[in-house]
Formats: C-alpha cells, sequence, structure tokens
C-alpha cells in the first residue's frame, strides 16, 4: 500500500479530491432534501469512505484506466512525470555475499595448490633422508604447521628422524622452502625447525635458527629453493634467455664465409620465413 501510495501520489490526490467533490454534493443535496445538518455530515463522510474504499478494490483497474489520462493532463498543464527507469548499463549491482565467497574459494584454491607443490617437494627432498614412516609424519606436521595462525606447539612425539647426513644448515633451508609460499615468520619456522628436529637441533637456540634460515643458501645437500611457490611456465622462462643466448654463443662464423653468408646462414637456422634456399641467396651476390 505505501509503495503503491509513493509510486503513485499524484493520482491519488487527484481521485482524493474528486471524492470530496462528491462527497460535498451529496452533502449539498441532502441539505436541499431539507435533511438535519447531522445527518448531511453523514451522508458526506460516508459518501466519501464508501467511494475511497471502492476506489482501493479497484485500484489496478482504475491505474490504468486513469493513469494515461492523468498524465496527459499533467503533461498539458506543464508538470514533467517522474520516470522511475534505470538504465541497465549504468546500473552496477554488487554481491558482496557471492563476491566474498567467490575470493575465500579462490583463496582456498590457491592455498591447496601451494600445500600440494610443498608436500611433492617434501617427497623429493626427504624420502632419501628418512623412512616411509617418518616421512609421512614429516609430511603431516609441515601440512600442520603451514596452516597454523599462532607458533607452533609440537609435542615430543611429533618428532622426526632423519639422517645424519642432514646438516642443521640443510634442515634450515628445508624449513624456509616450505614456510616461504605461505609467508610464515621466521620465528615460526624456527621453532617449528627446533620442535621437529630435537636431534639436529638440541645445541642449537631458536633465535641462532632464526637468523640463519638461509645462511649460505647454495651450499649443503638441501640448498634455498625459490621456486616452489612459482608456476611451471615462469621457472621455464626464467632458464630459456639462459639457452637462447648460449646458443647464439655456440654459432660461429666458418672460415672462408663472408659476414652475409653468416647472417644469411642464421636466418636458415633460426627458421626466418621467406627465405629461400641459401644458394639461390648466394647467386643475388
Amino acid at each position: 500500500m505505501k509503495k503503491q501510495l509513493s509510486e503513485n501520489w499524484q493520482l491519488w490526490i487527484l481521485m482524493g479530491s474528486v471524492f470530496l467533490a462528491l462527497a460535498a454534493g451529496a452533502r449539498k443535496i441532502a441539505l436541499e432534501l431539507e435533511w438535519s445538518e447531522f445527518n448531511a455530515n453523514i451522508i458526506f463522510i460516508v459518501s466519501f469512505i464508501a467511494m475511497f474504499i471502492i476506489y482501493i478494490v479497484f485500484h489496478e483497474l482504475s491505474v490504468k484506466i486513469f493513469q494515461p489520462m492523468f498524465e496527459r493532463l499533467f503533461k498539458r498543464m506543464g508538470f514533467k512525470p517522474r520516470t522511475d527507469e534505470v538504465n541497465n548499463k549504468d546500473l552496477i549491482v554488487i554481491d558482496y555475499a557471492s563476491t566474498r565467497e567467490m575470493k575465500k574459494r579462490k583463496q582456498d584454491e590457491r592455498i591447496m595448490a601451494l600445500e600440494s607443490k610443498v608436500v611433492e617437494y617434501i617427497g623429493e627432498i626427504m624420502s632419501q633422508y628418512t623412512t616411509g614412516q617418518e616421512l609421512s609424519k614429516l609430511i603431516d606436521r609441515s601440512c600442520e604447521f603451514i596452516h597454523m595462525k599462532l607458533a607452533p606447539d609440537f609435542q615430543e612425539s611429533d618428532a622426526v628422524t632423519v639422517s645424519d647426513e642432514l646438516s642443521t644448515t640443510d634442515l634450515m633451508h628445508y624449513g624456509w622452502n616450505i614456510a616461504k609460499p605461505f609467508g610464515k615468520p621466521c620465528g615460526h619456522t624456527a621453532l617449528f625447525l627446533k620442535q621437529i628436529f630435537p636431534v639436529a637441533f638440541r645445541n642449537t637456540e631458536v633465535y641462532t635458527i632464526e637468523k640463519k634460515l638461509r645462511h649460505n643458501p647454495m651450499q649443503g645437500r638441501i640448498k634455498i629453493d625459490k621456486t616452489i611457490a612459482m608456476p611451471k611456465a615462469n621457472i621455464e622462462s626464467q632458464h630459456q634467455p639462459e639457452v637462447e643466448k648460449s646458443d647464439k654463443a655456440k654459432r660461429v662464423k666458418p672460415k672462408g664465409m663472408t659476414a652475409q653468408e653468416a647472417a644469411i646462414a642464421d636466418m636458415l637456422e633460426d627458421g626466418y620465413p621467406d627465405v629461400c634456399d641459401l644458394n639461390d641467396l648466394m647467386l643475388e651476390k
């Protein structure tokens, strides 16, 4: 009702005025018939309410019939009718719930993809330095650590035994490699290493581990690996320029060949389009 009244207020005002005029006419007729003034007022009120109720009941029909007539009348009187039509191109609707859910889903997918790469890395690097049972435990504790919001608090039963071939530097590099893709603080990583490898770090403080996580990054059996969280396409693109450079460096101009002949040979080797047989090009010379 309120919505209809707000949308068609001009029609409501005009119809109310018509009903008042008709009710006043009914009151005048009652007075002309020598009815008492009290009865005439009753006729006025009752007739007005009756017409208003009838109008409300048949509102939809009356709007379809009378509104076009009144709009034309208002236009002639100089009034501009209000239009609620909105251009769909200019209408921007933001569904915050769906947007937040989509963003959360993408973030979860990204985390799962990173976790899969980290698990693959652990299996590839640590399988040769521990048993299958200890490797499974290490993967479980490492995945639990990378999803922690607070500092790790593992028990003695969570400790993992690894080969003596791995030095503390190797284990520090291992901790940095699995924690860096998830943005873990170095202090949390150092505490994780101290709790999971208590034998190897029995004489090393957490503060020292934190400061030396990336010490000598290219030394030891386990080296610092910054490509764990990097897409394969990016990894290949990093090595591709070096390969092309090395291939071009290997190209040496044969003896007895001019600079023009060497350039044409290079174009043929690179698959340069629209280049004919080398001998045909030599004839032009």
